[in-house]
């Protein structure tokens, strides 16, 4: 039976602080088009430096953010409905994350984890763009950091640290270096992939990831 490839799937999260003891947010954009974007309540306050970076905070039990109230859902709630879209799509998905490897790929697992959920069964792997960026554009910028490559490569973000706009951003960046580098975006991406099972072996053995 032939191999299905994965198709890529950029991806991004907000967390109450780096800990990520608190998952805020889950967005995802296909390489088509199709969108995810889901709010999770947090169910209590959140550090006033969360408020400062993402502008998201807790009031009268709901998650705002710049006073408007968000519509949001509990964690489990959240987690199921991202499994669901994913499963969607029909086919074995790679995530695509910014700092993926250290943040993305095992906040996910931690919190799906907590939650008892079974992992999404389609997605097989998570590509990270920090590193990508850094070997091919290590002598032209001062740092990878998602904003300044939005800068340099001239690609919109409309609102930072909002996930939709993050995951939307930085499909873009790498859809358009790519093409003018003349690189297959395949290429570009599979350079920094590893498999899901990669890391779920490392939250099973903490004292093995390197």
């Amino acid at each position: 039976m032939e191999e299905i490839e994965p198709i890529y799937i950029y991806a991004d999260l907000e967390t109450e602080a780096l800990q990520a003891v608190k998952l805020l947010q889950i967005a995802a954009i296909t390489e088509s088009g199709e969108q995810f974007s889901i709010y999770i309540n947090p169910f209590g306050n959140l550090p006033a430096n969360c408020k400062k970076i993402t502008g998201l905070y807790f009031h009268q039990n709901n998650l705002c953010k710049d006073g408007i109230l968000l519509p949001s859902v509990p964690i489990k709630e959240g987690l199921t409905k991202f499994k669901e879209w994913l499963a969607s799509l029909g086919k074995p998905v790679c995530l695509v994350c910014h700092n993926g490897f250290a943040f993305d790929i095992r906040v996910l697992l931690r919190h799906y984890k907590q939650q008892d959920i079974e992992f999404p069964q389609n997605l097989i792997s998570v590509s990270d763009t920090l590193p990508a960026f850094r070997k091919y554009m290590k002598n032209s910028i001062a740092d990878c950091k998602l904003g300044t490559l939005a800068k340099h490569i001239n690609i919109p973000l409309v609102e930072a640290h909002n996930a939709i706009d993050d995951a939307i951003c930085l499909k873009e960046i790498c859809e358009k270096y790519t093409t003018s580098e003349g690189l297959p975006l395949a290429k570009f991406l599979s350079a920094y992939q590893k498999p899901i099972s990669f890391f779920q072996k490392q939250l099973e053995n903490p004292r093995r990831r390197k």
